[in-house]
């Protein structure tokens, strides 16, 4: 069994909340990689089950594991981030607790990211298979074609930032020090989506052509849980102590989106046409209405506070 270096080349965390039905095939995934100069960081959000007893037992056999449990539910986007502030590696990784990365992912994605920063790549992730809840492949995700490693600031960033694709890039080997630079996750819904514009503002990103990564679609996952549902599944991601705050998730992104434009540095010009797209471009769900709808559903979850019913009501918790 490796041993864990005090400076490990890669950091992967693992936020879990009531994970035990599959976390024990991605936390296997991961320390049977090829490459074992890694830390795994495991974050327990108040577990209920028995997530607990399962991280203890793998930590006490692997030294590579760092394993925390919060004494409250924090929320799933603190919990995230808090991984990543733990981590020490050069590299980062975040792995989800229902799904699999394939033996040589941490080689073959971090060899292609080394391979690159010297042309100012601060990103690599590989492509994507759907399983089912018993693991059986459902299809190979297929991306549009995404000019992310353009040399033009805002064609990545619209591309990132604004083209529907997969967000799987989430879950590729990022630059640490890069990726400190940018909002992380979010506390609010499609918060990945602003975080790699604001990596996409940073550096480039290359997709390995290989599939190395697997991601688990049930019942239980996050959009799944709140019945498919925008605006709940919108409330999902906001802090815990903000579970009854009337939100405005459309705005809320075009705003962080338009705070990480000015803030990094860019040609006057590429800044201009960043910030035409997040002025103009549509978002996945309800294209340039959006703003009307998130208007709208103000105007419902205010009723619904004064008729004396919980906004939070059926909202899962991670």
């Amino acid at each position: 069994m490796p041993d864990c270096s005090e400076n490990p080349t890669i950091s992967i965390g693992l936020p879990i909340y009531n994970g035990g039905k599959y976390m024990r095939v991605s936390i296997d995934s991961i320390l049977n990689q090829t490459f074992t100069d890694f830390e795994l960081i495991i974050a327990d959000n108040a577990s209920t089950d028995d997530t607990q007893e399962i991280c203890e037992e793998y930590a006490s056999k692997d030294s590579r594991i760092r394993y925390y449990r919060n004494a409250e539910n924090m929320g799933v986007t603190w919990n995230f981030n808090y991984t990543f502030e733990l981590a020490r590696g050069k590299y980062f990784k975040w792995m989800s607790h229902d799904d699999y990365i394939y033996p040589n992912f941490l080689e073959v994605c971090l060899k292609g990211l080394q391979n690159r920063e010297g042309d100012g790549y601060v990103s690599c992730w590989p492509n994507t298979e759907i399983i089912d809840e018993d693991g059986k492949i459902d299809h190979k995700v297929i991306e549009p074609e995404m000019r992310l490693e353009s040399d033009i600031v805002s064609q990545r960033f619209r591309d990132a930032g604004y083209l529907v694709h997969s967000s799987f890039q989430f879950y590729g080997i990022f630059n640490s020090e890069a990726l400190a630079k940018t909002c992380l996750l979010g506390q609010w819904i499609s918060s990945d989506y602003t975080m790699l514009g604001q990596l996409a503002l940073i550096g480039k990103s290359y997709q390995h052509p290989d599939v190395l990564f697997q991601r688990r679609q049930h019942d239980e996952n996050s959009y799944e849980s709140c019945g498919k549902d925008y605006y709940r599944y919108a409330h999902f991601w906001v802090p815990i102590e903000k579970k009854e705050a009337i939100i405005l998730p459309y705005w809320r992104m075009a705003f962080e989106a338009f705070k990480g434009v000015m803030r990094f540095p860019m040609p006057f010009v590429e800044r201009l046409k960043c910030l035409f797209y997040v002025a103009t471009c549509r978002q996945a769900h309800r294209g340039r209405s959006q703003y009307f709808w998130d208007v709208t559903n103000a105007l419902y979850l205010f009723i619904k506070r004064l008729s004396g019913k919980r906004i939070s009501d059926n909202v899962s918790q991670m």
